[in-house]
C-alpha cells in the first residue's frame, strides 16, 4: 500500500495550491467579483474549484489514516 498512498495522496505543493485557489475566488467574490487569477495567471472557475475540494479531500483523508508525506 505504500506506493498507492505516495502516488494518490497530494503533495504539501498540491495542497498549498488548492488552498490558494479557494482562498482567491472566496476573496474575490467578498469583492463582488467571480473571476480571479492564481499565482501561476491561470483563471480560477468552477473546474479548478472542483480539483481543488479534491485535492483537500483526499489530503484530509490521508491526515485522518496517518498517511503523509
Amino acid at each position: 500500500m505504500p506506493l498507492t498512498h505516495e502516488v494518490f495522496t497530494p503533495t504539501s505543493a498540491e495542497v498549498a495550491r488548492a488552498r490558494e485557489a479557494i482562498a482567491l475566488l472566496a476573496a474575490a467574490e467578498a469583492e463582488g467579483s467571480g473571476v480571479v487569477l492564481d499565482s501561476s495567471g491561470r483563471l480560477v472557475d468552477e473546474a479548478v474549484l472542483r480539483r481543488a475540494r479534491k485535492t483537500l479531500a483526499l489530503h484530509e483523508r490521508a491526515a485522518r489514516k496517518g498517511v503523509m508525506e
